[in-house]
């Protein structure tokens, strides 16, 4: 009995001289306090985080631990901690870093969770690395499906299968895609030309730090977009310890590493991914005798070669394949192939704390095939571009920064295509190179004690087949009136030169007007206006109401033959047989940004986009009258995240009828139009954290279209009926009630 009580008494001594280890665990992106986060010590005792993010464990005795942080949507974070003695007490500043981020040692103190780097920039929307897993698809983790849940961004068409989306009613082909400054023409493993099949993007999300959509009165560094401009940038490999991640799903694999360079000088990031996007085309009973599938594999190396002189190199690489089981006829498309390379070199310098320069070389090759039944071929496709750019901000005063920036890229756009009649007659498709330029000049300024933001800028362009070298300003503004409210404003004109095949192709060719000369559509010149008031709701919530007018001209241009050579287009608006088009609406959007509880965006947007081609006005085919978008993710406890997303359109018009008309050259017009009905999809998404033997584990599941709407999608019209004067709608039907799971490691 007395032997009992003295053990007790001297284990109780020994507890109450025990060492002690607490801390607190933030967000390394702005520095939050992190609730609700799974806390272990050599995985023999855990606790969670308080609302402040502090944890701590008492009572422990002197030897080596490892204090291990975890949430879903970080990565996970492992600390040595050493007892000396009892009497030690230890804290530890913890800052988790999201996946999608790049890992660092560092706390990146951000002042305002909402504002980019240009806060005068009156239209903006930006996903994070966080945001972009949780808003895209498990069974394609592709993050240019995360875009088709921003404000006012909808799938093209309502066609689930595809990647591309519409903004605001501007077609996406009117979208400039920019990776780390860089365009990319179409960045998407698919077959172009095709309604069947699917498409997913490019761009891998192991390799994202954000994307920021600008969907109006964007700055003018972005050049040869007249519809909206979406900046992806990517980000350095972690600057720690080598670290890997696998990931495998029902229809997609991919597989993540990176670390740091030895001595600390630079970092390195690999990425490759692996999908059947077959099984979503199957599982929908839509498509089930089409097969697609593709893999790419990216990389990005950092060095830095002096302490002011930073070079990095990015490559892409993918390939994707299409299969048909059934054609009848050879001029129908059996198998397909799209083949991509994109190679990237840059280099920066910091030159002083007032002026950094950086320059970049590119190379991009884009090739397409499609083969009928007896592996004739049908159309070939090839798209190549070498392009340079240079850009430097300078400092000049506190508060001003001013930017310049020039960039040159050689294109070439070629291809044919054969038609089997029953026997094979070959066509050019396009065949064309050409030179474009393009430099632009911007300041901005913060004003009144960065009350009022400023931003002003011109831009020049220059196609060295075209005769006008056009210039295009734009200006944008935010002025604070409240504390917690301000106001914004934008101004833009921007430009977009046709497709290159045709424009640089040789004379006479695409509209000819016999053998004086050619006439195409060589341009696009489009003005944005937008105004809005945002109100901030505390720290993490935002309300934003925004109004927006943009309208599109094509410029229909004549080059003359001299010599047997085309001169440079001329702007001859009489020869225009192309739309012009007016786009106007008003978007509201209420958002909540935290790492803690509720997070995400409510977005309603009307709008409506008229056609006008010479006295026929109609609606646009982008023309979607209502909008709406709610995206939300909650961590419902320290080791279960839940997330899902709401899409709702009221559905595009399609052209369906034709007036007759006596004039066999006169185009014909467009006298009906049918709206597809609404669309609407539910995707909701669970994921959950497990520790297996000292491993990072993730389950997650998702259900899409979880109500099982049958979403309709047009994938053709049938043959003209000279009676009725009425195309008939081929529709079959979008992603139905679709299940996907998988796992993911991290080591």
């Amino acid at each position: 009995m007395y032997l009992r009580v003295l053990s007790a008494v001297l284990f109780l001594t020994a507890i109450a001289h025990a060492a002690d280890v607490r801390g607190t665990v933030v967000n390394s992106q702005g520095g939050e306090p992190l609730a609700n986060v799974r806390v272990l010590i050599s995985d023999t005792r855990s606790t969670t985080t308080a609302a402040d993010g502090s944890f701590s464990f008492a009572g422990l005795m002197v030897g080596d631990y490892t204090l291990r942080v975890e949430a879903i949507g970080f990565w996970l974070q492992r600390n040595a901690v050493h007892i000396a003695d009892q009497s030690d007490v230890q804290e530890y500043s913890i800052a988790l870093v999201p996946e999608g981020a790049r890992r660092n040692e560092t706390l990146d103190v951000h002042a305002d969770r909402f504002t980019g780097p240009e806060p005068a920039q009156a239209s903006a929307f930006t996903l994070t690395g966080a945001e972009l897993r949780d808003a895209a698809t498990v069974l394609a983790a592709d993050p240019l499906r995360s875009v088709q849940a921003m404000p006012g961004v909808t799938s093209s068409n309502n066609n689930d299968f595809f990647a591309q989306f519409t903004v605001r009613g501007a077609d996406y082909s009117t979208v400039g895609v920019y990776l780390d400054g860089m365009q990319l023409r179409q960045p998407f493993h698919g077959i172009p030309y095709m309604q069947d099949g699917a498409s997913v993007s490019l761009l891998s999300p192991d390799t994202l730090d954000s994307l920021t959509l600008i969907p109006t009165s964007f700055s003018e560094r972005y050049s040869d977009a007249t519809g909206a401009a979406l900046d992806a940038r990517t980000r350095d490999g972690a600057a720690t310890a080598p670290v890997f991640r696998l990931s495998v799903g029902i229809a997609e694999s991919h597989f993540a590493a990176e670390g740091r360079l030895p001595a600390g000088l630079g970092s390195w990031l690999l990425a490759a991914r692996k999908s059947y996007m077959g099984y979503l085309l199957r599982y929908s009973t839509v498509e089930p005798t089409v097969s697609v599938s593709f893999y790419d594999v990216s990389s990005k190396l950092v060095f830095q070669v002096a302490p002011r002189h930073v070079v990095d190199a990015y490559i892409l690489d993918g390939h994707a394949a299409l299969s048909l089981d059934s054609t009848v006829s050879p001029n129908q498309v059996k198998k397909g192939d799209n083949t991509f390379t994109l190679a990237r070199l840059g280099w920066r310098w910091s030159a002083t704390p007032a002026l950094f320069v950086a320059a970049n070389g590119a190379f991009i090759r884009h090739q397409y095939a499609t083969h009928n039944r007896d592996s004739g071929d049908l159309r070939n496709d090839y798209y190549g571009e070498w392009a340079g750019s240079s850009f430097a901000t300078w400092s000049w005063a506190r508060a001003h920064v001013l930017e310049a920036g020039y960039g040159l890229r050689r294109l070439r756009d070629s291809g044919d295509q054969t038609f089997y009649y029953p026997g094979p007659q070959r066509d050019p498709a396009g065949n064309g190179t050409g030179l474009r330029q393009g430099g632009y000049l911007q300041q901005s300024s913060s004003l009144l004690g960065k009350r009022l933001e400023l931003m002003a800028g011109v831009r020049w362009d220059r196609m060295n087949m075209v005769g006008v070298q056009p210039v295009s300003p734009q200006a944008s503004a935010s002025l604070r009136v409240l504390r917690s409210t301000s106001l914004q404003f934008g101004f833009g004109r921007y430009l977009q030169f046709g497709e290159i095949g045709y424009m640089g192709a040789p004379c006479p060719s695409y509209f000819s007007y016999g053998s004086a000369g050619v006439g195409a559509d060589f341009a696009t010149r489009a003005t944005h206006y937008t105004a809005g008031i945002e109100q901030r709701i505390a720290e993490a919530g935002r309300v934003r109401i925004e109004f927006y007018d943009r309208e599109d001209e094509h410029w229909v241009g004549f080059r003359s033959v001299e010599s047997g050579r085309c001169t440079p287009f001329v702007h001859r608006p009489e020869l225009s047989i192309t739309p012009r088009l007016h786009s106007r609406g008003v978007e509201i959007t209420l958002q909540r940004r935290s790492s803690n509880r509720l997070s995400g965006w409510i977005s309603y947007t009307y709008g409506h986009t008229r056609s006008e081609i010479q006295s026929l006005r109609m609606d646009a085919g982008s023309d979607q009258r209502h909008t709406l978008n709610v995206f939300g993710v909650y961590r419902l406890r320290p080791t279960i995240n839940l997330s899902g997303k709401w899409l709702y359109g009221s559905g595009y018009p399609v052209d369906t009828e034709f007036a007759p008309s006596t004039d066999p050259t006169a185009l014909p017009q467009i006298v009906r139009q049918v709206r597809l009905g609404p669309y609407e999809r539910l995707d909701l998404r669970a994921d959950k954290l497990l520790n297996i033997h000292g491993l990072k584990v993730t389950l997650y599941g998702e259900v899409i279209n979880l109500t099982n709407h049958r979403n309709l999608r047009v994938t053709g019209l049938g043959n003209y009926d000279p009676v009725t004067q009425r195309f008939p709608l081929l529709l079959q039907r979008a992603a139905g009630f679709i299940p996907a799971a998988g796992v993911s490691i991290e080591f």
